[in-house]
């Protein structure tokens, strides 16, 4: 049961992340850059609420990641051990998914 909640809550995240047409409630650009002759986004503020926030740690914290053979908190969060005051475990899951879109588009 915690692995498709974890997976519900984490898929929540990225899918509001890219392509809610609500982004400006909880999404703040704080820097753009030009890349390639065009203007795009290089930084931005991601505001969860302290309950999704320890909606996500809860239901991923047991959860095992088979292919690195650890935790999925350990690989996303950083290595978070609790929520609580612990905001940059939800920045680095955004980082890394930021990366990774990021990655995916420059590879096209």
């Amino acid at each position: 049961m915690f692995l498709l909640t974890c997976l519900r809550n984490f898929l929540n995240l990225f899918c509001e992340l890219s392509c809610s047409p609500r982004q400006s409630l909880f999404i703040n650009v704080t820097s753009i850059a030009e890349v390639g002759g065009s203007m795009t986004v290089d930084g931005i503020d991601y505001y969860v609420t302290e309950k999704f926030g320890k909606g996500l740690y809860d239901s991923c914290k047991d959860v095992k990641f088979g292919t690195m053979n650890t935790r999925a908190i350990d690989f996303v969060g950083g290595g978070a051990k609790s929520f609580e005051g612990n905001i940059s475990c939800i920045e680095i899951i955004i980082i890394k998914y930021v990366l990774y879109i990021s990655m995916r588009l420059l590879s096209i």
